[in-house]
């Protein structure tokens, strides 16, 4: 804050209209932002940019707005392709029997480190996480100024947690359930009794398996969003997470509570979890929806390779392109700031400025023209960021990309010198 910054003869800006109905693309203009927020949107804004502004010549560049990665286990970097092979039940079963032996606070600090420098270049500003010593993980972000929204799993050291997190100024609190299926009743009664106490949202895995639904169906005769409704545990500050396995009659149920969805399909693929989310049909609802990459199992920190895999997961179930690129892509950049919590998404004077600029591929991207811009970033593989502003300060810069990668270099060698030698990553046994 506090910064002026001016964008310069940007080639393309591409932004969604304020409902994330739309996509708009503005050719060859400038953007200014001050104080946080964009002032200027035209064929020139030197005019009204203050002396000493920071300049940056965007002619070669697409400005987006900035992302927010609305699931993950950050930490989980650490087991970046690991068990490969697995599916769902097999892999949590491992996956959590080396998590009890081997992880440590300082393993969750430079996981998440790891996972904040993938996440800037990304392009990626803020994320929503669910693990282990969430502090550590504000703390690792904190230090690349990436915004992070987590808690407390667990209710006897919840106000501790909640406490350490609002310390930092990048830490946005909220509450964790890991599930229906691991978490008891009463467990879940004192999380959202914290959660209602200190006005705060909860983040919750649901409907993510077939086995799980069952589960949850067997042991209270409910489905689970049926269930969730029925003990008064759906409600707009809800963050349904993963949801491949909802029913169609539960739809309704999220829509009457205004409790919101997060989808994660490269995961759930990755697992073999077989469901998918019906994105059509909640978005059709008017359900507020985001993306994430979840943790290992996502195996890359890219949101805009995530809505690549959940308009062609769709469309492939589907037997048709009922869902559109651009339609997709208002509707997710617009969605995942109300999910966090925060205003952006948008680029237009008023708003602020949150925002990445991609470099403009020559061997990947052109030909490029307006109309073919979104499915040559997207579908073709994405793009790294070369600038990425948060409020509109600037957190990632060509000049920066070498610490970052020297940082990333120095964390990777710790994890790998002490890890490697203990685990099998692909079997997912601890060496004894």
């Amino acid at each position: 804050m506090g910064s002026t910054v001016l964008i310069k003869n940007a080639k393309y800006i591409v932004t969604p209209d304020e409902r994330g109905e739309r996509t708009y693309i503005l050719r060859d203009k400038d953007i200014l932002a001050e104080n946080g927020v964009i002032i200027c949107i035209s064929s020139s804004c030197s005019e009204v940019s203050p002396r000493g502004s920071i300049r940056i010549n965007a002619d070669k560049h697409v400005v987006m707005p900035a992302m927010i990665n609305c699931h993950t286990h950050a930490a989980m970097k650490i087991f970046k392709g690991s068990l490969p092979d697995k599916e769902f039940w097999e892999w949590l079963d491992k996956i959590i029997k080396i998590e009890e032996k081997i992880i440590t606070k300082e393993l969750v600090y430079q996981g998440s480190k790891l996972a904040s420098i993938e996440m800037l270049l990304n392009g990626i500003i803020g994320f929503i996480d669910m693990y282990y010593y969430p502090g550590e993980t504000v703390k690792a972000a904190s230090e690349y100024g990436l915004l992070v929204r987590t808690g407390p799993y667990r209710p006897d050291n919840a106000y501790a947690v909640l406490s350490r997190i609002k310390n930092y100024p990048n830490g946005y609190p909220l509450i964790n359930i890991h599930s229906l299926y691991k978490s008891d009743p009463e467990i879940i009664d004192k999380m959202y009794t914290i959660a209602e106490e200190q006005g705060l949202p909860i983040h919750i895995h649901v409907s993510e398996t077939r086995r799980e639904v069952y589960l949850v169906r067997r042991k209270t005769g409910k489905w689970p969003v049926q269930y969730m409704y029925s003990n008064g545990w759906l409600n707009e500050n809800v963050i349904l997470t993963h949801l491949n396995w909802v029913l169609s009659s539960e739809i309704p149920l999220i829509k009457e509570k205004n409790a919101k969805v997060v989808n994660c399909p490269h995961s759930a693929m990755r697992l073999a979890e077989a469901g998918f989310c019906p994105v059509y049909e909640i978005l059709r609802e008017g359900i507020i929806l985001g993306v994430g990459t979840d943790g290992s199992t996502g195996d890359r920190y890219n949101l805009l390779d995530e809505i690549r895999m959940m308009l062609l997961l769709y469309r492939h179930n589907y037997w048709d392109t009922r869902l559109k690129l651009q339609y997709l892509f208002s509707k997710i950049m617009v969605d995942t700031y109300k999910i966090f919590g925060i205003k952006g998404g948008v680029i237009k004077p008023g708003w602020p400025a949150h925002l990445s600029l991609f470099k403009i591929d020559t061997a990947r991207h052109r030909p490029l023209g307006a109309s073919n811009l979104l499915a040559s970033l997207i579908l073709s593989g994405g793009a790294e960021a070369d600038y990425v502003m948060i409020n509109g300060g600037l957190v990632l810069t060509p000049e920066m990309k070498t610490k970052l990668y020297t940082d990333a270099e120095r964390v990777s060698d710790r994890i790998e010198e002490k890890l490697m030698r203990i685990v099998d990553y692909y079997e997912g046994e601890v060496i004894e």
